[in-house]
């Protein structure tokens, strides 16, 4: 049993890890300044950029006031990766009743689903540069992938049958 939960602990870790380097790739995208916060014209691009929708200036400060602690009309990184964490965790139905309150609340639900799917598109892309003979599918099922056993097979035949 302990075996198991290490192994589960173990995974959680590096699930932590591949979301905080995500998000720190994505941070550096916006923070050109390397200031350590965005104002509204950067949060602004990078939502349009992650929910594919254009946003409004003043969707754009309703969305930094839900998470600016200091009250100085930006977003720190820290509150940004807070909330992200917090907020990926929701349920299918629990972001669908959360986006139902209102047109910033589906702001939110639209900008976390649009990081749900870019950090699953992260998650494989790390996978297959780490194991390149392996692919891993949408439903998260591993198989080998061809071109792996092509070259196998390649090293298996001798010079003289090729």
């Amino acid at each position: 049993m302990a075996r198991k939960e290490r192994r589960l602990t173990n995974a959680v870790i590096r699930k932590v890890d591949l979301m905080e380097e995500y998000l720190n790739g994505l941070w550096g995208e916006y923070d050109r300044e390397g200031n350590g916060c965005l104002g509204a014209q950067h949060t602004k691009m990078m939502i349009e950029r992650i929910t594919n929708c254009n946003a409004s200036i003043e969707d754009v400060e309703d969305f930094i006031a839900t998470m600016d602690d200091d009250g100085n009309n930006t977003i720190q990184q820290d509150d940004l990766q807070r909330y992200i964490v917090h907020a990926i965790q929701l349920s299918m139905d629990e972001r669908k009743e959360y986006a139902s309150r209102g047109p910033l609340q589906a702001l939110l639900v639209r900008f976390v689903d649009g990081v749900d799917r870019e950090f699953k598109r992260f998650q494989l892309l790390k996978h297959e540069k780490a194991y390149p003979y392996h692919k891993m599918g949408t439903s998260g099922q591993h198989f080998v992938n061809p071109l792996y056993g092509e070259a196998l097979d390649k090293l298996r035949t001798p010079s003289s049958q090729k």
